[in-house]
């Protein structure tokens, strides 16, 4: 049985490709399920809030929250993720030191 599987490699280089370009990122990369639960951060998230991987993997985002936005906004943010559109706002999050960004 001979089996054709360029594709396949061709998908794993892909996939290896874009994983490097996530973790070399400068900007914070946070990715939820559908659920909210934290799956992934990359490490400019770490360095940029100051919560570690261990303090985020299986967690709500919610620890960024700032108080600066209402829970109307939140709705919408999560609305328009889960239509599959894009959100685009301004986010003010809190580090894990108090300081906002």
């Amino acid at each position: 049985m001979i089996r054709d599987v360029t594709e396949f490699k061709e998908s794993r280089l892909q996939i290896h490709i874009m994983s490097k370009a996530l973790q070399q990122s400068a900007d914070m990369v946070l990715i939820t399920d559908c659920e909210g639960v934290v799956e992934y951060i990359n490490p400019a998230f770490e360095k940029i809030t100051g919560y570690s991987i261990d303090e985020v993997i299986g967690g709500s985002p919610g620890i960024l929250k700032s108080g600066k936005q209402d829970s109307d906004f939140y709705c919408k943010v999560w609305d328009t993720i889960l239509s599959g559109e894009v959100f685009s706002d301004v986010f003010v999050n809190r580090k894990k030191n108090g300081e906002l960004y």
